[in-house]
């Protein structure tokens, strides 16, 4: 199972970057699940006029980053919480690239916050969008509250305490995930084996 986890802040040493290196080590050590991480940072994508399918020419770090989003099985996606909602960057993704990337694929939500709350306002409206992609939310998030004491840079986590948070997390994201993956190769092999 294919996982993409982008990390949702162009900011330079991004906190959502921290988590998403933590979490891909522990669903590949934990799972065994194929992924790697998206960072937005590093994808200089247009502001969106046009989605990525009518584009005439689209840039070639768009082609590549289509191809990774539409081959994924599942997605994390990762925002820190900016005035009450999700990254402007990671909604620009969203809306540049369109519904079909997204849609019937289990998408797993974590926010970040510097303060208590863990970007809880943040989460629930990013699993608002999620639904009207067609993408399945999975209904455990990951709140991270006072990023800076529970991450180092690279993405080591500093509170022991906090796995607990993680690890419920991933099994939810993880069962979801699967869930989905086997229906779907289920529905292949049955669509196969009624055309041989």
């Amino acid at each position: 199972m294919n996982t993409i986890i982008i990390s949702g802040s162009i900011r330079e040493n991004a906190s959502t970057k921290k988590v998403a290196l933590n979490l891909l080590k522990h669903l590949k050590q934990h799972y065994q699940v194929a992924g790697e991480v998206v960072d937005l940072a590093a994808y200089d994508y247009p502001i969106w006029k046009e989605v990525f399918d009518k584009e005439p020419s689209p840039p070639q770090m768009c082609v590549d980053l289509h191809a990774k989003l539409q081959a994924a099985d599942a997605m994390i996606f990762i925002t820190p919480e900016y005035n009450g909602s999700y990254s402007l960057a990671l909604k620009n993704m969203i809306d540049y690239f369109g519904l079909k990337v997204f849609r019937r694929k289990p998408i797993g939500v974590t926010a970040v916050s510097t303060g208590g709350m863990g970007g809880i306002r943040a989460g629930l409206q990013l699993q608002q969008l999620i639904l009207a992609i067609y993408g399945y939310p999975v209904p455990q998030m990951l709140l991270v509250p006072d990023i800076h004491q529970r991450f180092d840079k690279d993405g080591v986590l500093l509170d022991a305490s906090f796995e607990k948070n993680v690890t419920l997390f991933t099994n939810e994201f993880v069962w979801l995930a699967e869930a989905i993956y086997d229906k779907k190769k289920a529905i292949v092999a049955d669509t196969y084996n009624s055309t041989s």
